[in-house]
């Protein structure tokens, strides 16, 4: 029993608490197999738990192909670098013709001219009240001693969609000039100033540098168009334009389908795909290759889960060759991974870019593989009633009836050991009283 302090043998001259210790490990030693069982148990659950983490990776692949769109892969390229232009999921092939007549911007308004930014502008107790678009009027009081900097500091502190700062411009006596601009471009996000310091400042008045929020303005295809930024997005389907400068004659916009980027998104899957199947491969075994740890071996869980993913790529949505993952280039290795053939993939979408996308993300009324592997996963996946979560779940039963077992042997060993000290100790203590009744005996008859 833990703390137990015992100095056996005193009255007889052996050794007891060394003869219950060895007992005690002799006995202890037999759970050794159960409790290396239990630790490889509990080793199984944080393979499962791994195996989880890696289905969610594949998942992530899965659905990023699992819409017609997304398994549509687009580029969108520009003729000038006034426009770039990126295409999306919803794009589609086709060419537009994109004119910039100007660009969006926000607005600026320049105080007049100030010898220092730091010196008392003598601007005693006056407001200045500013006004982005139609939103709420904020206000700031300016007393006698503030300078441009501080005025500045206080426009800082508003709620606003605007900011402040003191420039140098480095002309004329009075070079220090205060710029309040608009944080957002766009018509709808002019600038307009009210209270009793607009005229001293001269808010009120024209300055160079100053400028009128505006939209930037262009035309698709001849037809005229307006946006409050500069990125644009809606003018043409599934596109965004970043309009960088005004142009001076028309460009082509050419939205081609990017076998490319198809490629990347199918290699990420394959790869996301092998390495689940090499994980069950290693923890459960296959063909010669022995399960790393033999609690998995087999695992029938495992097994079900690499035979239903692969028989969903084999399968594809129609049971046939031709709506299977096979016809645009993902084929079967031998031990059950995957691999991307790409040329096969490229002449897939050279020759029917929409048939590519029905077999990766299905049609109207009609799953694709992506569809059909993404709900597979969350099966194995959800987080109670998943098959990694039931599996997880009778593992760690296991793995507890175990260590309840073995602590239950372990109290009865000590509770031994301690009936074995206390015999022991009654032991010696008779053969102490028996020796000194023996030493009487002797003495007596010698004397």
């Amino acid at each position: 029993m833990s703390g137990t302090v015992s100095f056996g043998g005193i009255g007889s001259g052996i050794d007891t608490e060394a003869i219950v210790k060895g007992l005690i490990s002799a006995s202890k030693s037999g759970l050794s197999p159960i409790k290396s069982r239990a630790a490889s148990i509990k080793a199984a659950v944080s393979t499962i738990s791994d195996i989880g983490s890696l289905l969610s990776t594949l998942k992530s692949s899965v659905e990023a192909l699992d819409t017609a769109n997304e398994a549509g892969s687009y580029k969108a390229t520009s003729s000038g670098a006034e426009v770039t232009s990126t295409a999306g999921s919803s794009a589609s092939a086709g060419q537009y013709k994109l004119s910039v007549t100007s660009l969006a911007r926000e607005a600026r308004k320049n105080s007049t001219g100030q010898v220092s930014a730091d010196g008392a502008l003598n601007i005693n107790s006056k407001t200045l009240s500013i006004t982005v678009g139609s939103g709420a009027t904020e206000t700031i009081t300016i007393e006698s001693g503030d300078s441009l900097n501080d005025i500045a500091g206080k426009i800082n502190g508003l709620d606003g969609r605007l900011s402040a700062s003191v420039i140098d411009t480095g002309i004329g006596n009075n070079p220090y000039v205060l710029q309040i601009r608009g944080l957002d471009t766009g018509a709808d996000n002019d600038l307009s100033f009210s209270g009793s310091a607009v005229n001293t400042l001269g808010l009120n008045q024209v300055q160079t540098g100053d400028q009128t929020a505006a939209n930037a303005t262009f035309t698709v295809d001849d037809v005229p168009m307006e946006r409050a930024t500069n990125t644009v997005s809606g003018a043409i389907p599934g596109v965004t334009l970043a309009l960088n400068a005004p142009t001076s004659s028309d460009l082509t916009i050419t939205v081609a389908t990017d076998a490319q980027g198809l490629k990347d998104k199918l290699g990420e899957f394959v790869d996301a795909y092998n390495a689940v199947v090499n994980k069950i491969h290693t923890e459960a075994g296959y063909g010669s290759l022995k399960a790393s740890n033999p609690v998995l071996a087999g695992d029938s869980s495992l097994r079900s889960i690499s035979r239903r993913l692969g028989d969903t790529v084999l399968k594809g949505i129609g049971g046939a060759f031709e709506d299977s993952l096979a016809a645009i280039g993902v084929r079967f290795n031998k031990d059950g991974t995957l691999q991307l053939k790409q040329s096969e993939l490229t002449d897939a979408v050279a020759r029917d870019p929409s048939e590519v996308q029905r077999i990766l993300g299905g049609s109207a009324g009609q799953d694709g593989v992506m569809d059909l592997l993404r709900d597979l996963v969350d099966g194995f996946t959800q987080s109670t009633t998943g098959l990694l979560a039931t599996r997880k779940e009778a593992l760690n039963d296991r793995a507890d009836a175990l260590n309840q077992r073995i602590e239950k042997a372990e109290e009865r060993i000590d509770l031994q050991a301690e009936l074995l000290r206390k015999q022991f100790s009654a032991m010696d203590s008779t053969v102490a009283a028996n020796n000194a009744t023996l030493d009487y005996l002797i003495r007596m008859s010698i004397g």
